[in-house]
């Protein structure tokens, strides 16, 4: 690929975000819970969709953020505390009249993957959230050549067997904050384990409640297989589009179906930013 060639692709995409709002791509049917509300109702909520936060607000005005990690790590002895003892602050509240490029810039350097979007500055009413996936969905509307998941990909992967719990696993997400983890034997990957897996499964709670007893249960008991993976010379089109089409948010690269990196939403997003 031409510099030249290179650079008229990574200005056509910058150009699609830095012209889009935020208004435009608002998902408005997310889900929020009440401060009032009990933990176990949020728990259903993030099981029932696998969401890694939910927004939390009264009167339609955004109060905080509660995430499936705070929630799913209260045991069922401590089920009757209200979500207001577990939500924070938002990390970024976005404007409805933001570009697409601002969000997706703030959301990036604060790693995290999901945003509030209210009114403005001065009216905190809710009116929906905007995630990395809604950037992707952006970027996929440009269908110019792109350049290869190797020139973008991480080489450093952290990894999982399918015979580590899943409390383990769960740890290394939320210190890492990554949202899936490839499965491997031999460095081959064998399968992916998605944090939304591990909430809809509902098994986080009986591995952390497990630790000092019972056998806890293990990865392969809820990791995706065959796994959804790329080539090294594979478009960055093609990891938009599985990324989208499948919502997940990291996929990792083989080569003769060795494991050589891992490219997520962010490594795709940034050259255009």
């Amino acid at each position: 690929m031409s510099r030249l060639f290179g650079w008229i692709i990574v200005e056509d995409r910058k150009e699609i975000l830095v012209e889009t709002q935020v208004k435009e791509v608002i998902n408005q049917s997310y889900p929020a819970v009440s401060p009032s509300d009990l933990v176990t109702r949020a728990r259903e909520v993030v099981r029932s969709t696998g969401f890694q936060s939910l927004p939390v607000t009264k009167n339609d005005k955004l109060e905080g953020i509660v995430t499936s990690r705070d929630l799913l790590q209260i045991t069922s002895t401590r089920s009757n505390i209200p979500v207001k003892g577990l939500m924070s602050p938002p990390i970024i509240v976005g404007n409805s009249d933001w570009s697409l490029a601002k969000l997706a810039r703030k959301t990036i350097q604060a790693d995290i993957n999901l945003v509030p979007v209210t009114r403005d500055s001065n009216d905190k009413s809710l009116l929906g959230v905007v995630s990395l996936e809604n950037v992707l969905e952006k970027l996929s509307e440009a269908h110019n050549e792109a350049p290869a998941a190797e020139s973008l990909m991480s080489e450093k992967v952290v990894t999982c067997n399918q015979n580590d719990s899943l409390s383990k696993v769960w740890n290394i997400m939320g210190e890492t904050n990554y949202s899936g983890i490839p499965v491997t034997k031999k460095n081959k990957v064998i399968g992916m384990v998605a944090r939304s897996d591990i909430i809809k499964s509902g098994k986080v709670r009986l591995a952390i409640e497990s630790e000092g007893g019972r056998t806890p249960p293990k990865v392969k008991t809820v990791m995706e297989t065959p796994p959804i993976k790329i080539e090294p010379n594979d478009s960055i089109n093609k990891a938009i589009k599985l990324m989208t089409k499948r919502e997940i948010g990291r996929l990792p690269v083989t080569k003769n179906k060795e494991l050589i990196g891992i490219i997520d939403r962010e490594d795709v997003i940034k050259p255009y930013l």
